[in-house]
């Protein structure tokens, strides 16, 4: 994608197209995550992008600026690191470390507050 011009869409009048100036920054948004490897844009954030609809301006041809974002999407799932399986559970047998709990804290606070108390009320 570095080195490429950048996409001439065809602009509309009088019917429903993407805002321009939308459209441009995200291009723009991409075109500098595309510089970077891996990109540090992911694919379903190009598919995710919504831009808004206008009517009675100039605005790029709908399905133009989307055919272009499925090739960058395309390009962005190509290029996106690997990710590594999850995590394989613990075999039988192995000890893990058991979850927390705020429980023995709580605790400890009601007995400090329950010392205060009582000193206060014999002292």
């Amino acid at each position: 994608m570095t080195g490429q011009p950048a996409p001439r869409f065809t602009v509309v009048r009088m019917r429903e197209g993407y805002d321009i100036r939308q459209v441009d920054e995200f291009l723009g948004q991409v075109s500098a995550a595309l510089e970077f490897d891996p990109p540090l844009m992911r694919a379903d954030d190009v598919e995710s992008q919504r831009f808004r609809p206008v009517r009675l301006r100039s605005a790029y041809e709908m399905g133009e600026v989307d055919d272009h974002l499925d090739s960058l999407a395309a390009e962005l799932r190509r290029r996106e690191p690997v990710e590594l399986p999850p995590r394989a559970e613990p075999g039988p047998g192995v000890v893990t470390e058991p979850p927390r709990t705020v429980w023995p804290f709580l605790l400890a606070l009601l007995v400090l507050v329950v010392a205060v108390v009582a000193a206060f009320l014999l002292g």
